[in-house]
Protein backbone atom coordinates (compact mmCIF):
# COMPACT_ATOMS: atom_id res chain seq x y z
CA UNK A 1 0.00 0.00 0.00
CA UNK A 2 1.40 3.36 -1.20
CA UNK A 3 1.50 6.40 1.71
CA UNK A 4 0.48 9.32 -0.23
CA UNK A 5 2.16 12.63 0.97
CA UNK A 6 0.05 14.93 2.85
CA UNK A 7 -1.80 17.72 0.89
CA UNK A 8 0.18 21.34 1.35
CA UNK A 9 -1.48 24.21 2.74
CA UNK A 10 -0.80 26.30 -0.83
CA UNK A 11 -2.80 22.76 -2.63
CA UNK A 12 -5.76 23.00 0.09
CA UNK A 13 -6.54 26.86 -0.83
CA UNK A 14 -6.33 26.12 -4.66
CA UNK A 15 -8.36 23.20 -3.95
CA UNK A 16 -10.80 25.49 -1.61
CA UNK A 17 -11.09 27.85 -4.19
CA UNK A 18 -12.01 25.43 -6.81
CA UNK A 19 -14.53 23.91 -4.35
CA UNK A 20 -15.78 27.21 -3.99
CA UNK A 21 -16.25 28.39 -7.66
CA UNK A 22 -17.99 25.36 -8.53
CA UNK A 23 -20.62 25.26 -5.93
CA UNK A 24 -21.31 29.43 -6.96
CA UNK A 25 -21.72 28.66 -10.42
CA UNK A 26 -24.05 25.52 -9.30
CA UNK A 27 -26.01 28.11 -6.79
CA UNK A 28 -26.21 30.60 -9.97
CA UNK A 29 -27.06 28.81 -12.68
CA UNK A 30 -29.57 25.91 -10.88
CA UNK A 31 -32.72 28.52 -11.04
CA UNK A 32 -31.86 28.97 -14.82
CA UNK A 33 -32.13 25.41 -15.29
CA UNK A 34 -35.39 24.94 -13.32
CA UNK A 35 -36.83 27.28 -15.91
CA UNK A 36 -37.57 24.88 -18.83
CA UNK A 37 -39.19 21.72 -18.81
CA UNK A 38 -37.61 18.87 -20.62
CA UNK A 39 -38.71 18.43 -23.97
CA UNK A 40 -39.72 14.34 -23.58
CA UNK A 41 -40.84 12.27 -26.86
CA UNK A 42 -41.63 8.76 -26.36
CA UNK A 43 -42.27 6.19 -29.71
CA UNK A 44 -45.24 3.97 -28.61
CA UNK A 45 -47.56 3.82 -26.24
CA UNK A 46 -46.22 2.42 -23.54
CA UNK A 47 -42.97 4.54 -22.84
CA UNK A 48 -45.50 7.37 -23.52
CA UNK A 49 -48.02 6.14 -20.11
CA UNK A 50 -44.79 5.26 -18.00
CA UNK A 51 -42.87 8.65 -18.96
CA UNK A 52 -46.23 10.88 -18.52
CA UNK A 53 -46.55 9.44 -14.91
CA UNK A 54 -42.95 9.91 -14.47
CA UNK A 55 -43.46 13.73 -15.58
CA UNK A 56 -46.43 14.04 -13.58
CA UNK A 57 -46.25 17.70 -12.83
CA UNK A 58 -43.58 18.94 -14.98
CA UNK A 59 -44.84 18.38 -18.79
CA UNK A 60 -46.54 16.06 -20.83
CA UNK A 61 -44.66 13.61 -23.25
CA UNK A 62 -45.12 13.43 -26.95
CA UNK A 63 -45.85 10.31 -28.34
CA UNK A 64 -44.85 10.04 -32.07
CA UNK A 65 -46.72 6.76 -33.40
CA UNK A 66 -50.05 6.64 -32.75
CA UNK A 67 -51.75 3.28 -31.39
CA UNK A 68 -52.10 1.51 -34.85
CA UNK A 69 -48.49 2.07 -35.94
CA UNK A 70 -46.17 -0.51 -35.90
CA UNK A 71 -42.57 0.66 -34.62
CA UNK A 72 -40.23 -1.62 -36.83
CA UNK A 73 -41.89 -0.31 -40.44
CA UNK A 74 -41.94 3.15 -39.84
CA UNK A 75 -41.35 6.12 -42.09
CA UNK A 76 -41.47 9.59 -39.97
CA UNK A 77 -43.03 12.65 -41.53
CA UNK A 78 -41.26 15.84 -41.17
CA UNK A 79 -44.16 17.06 -38.49
CA UNK A 80 -43.00 13.66 -36.09
CA UNK A 81 -39.03 14.16 -37.09
CA UNK A 82 -39.77 18.11 -35.76
CA UNK A 83 -41.23 17.05 -32.80
CA UNK A 84 -38.28 14.88 -31.47
CA UNK A 85 -36.06 16.71 -28.87
CA UNK A 86 -33.12 18.21 -30.38
CA UNK A 87 -29.60 17.34 -28.65
CA UNK A 88 -28.16 20.65 -26.37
Amino acid sequence: MTHCPPIRPAHRSIAAALISAALLMTLALAPLMSLASPRTVATIKPLHGVLAAVMQGVDTPTLLLDGTSSPHAINLRPSQTRARPTPT
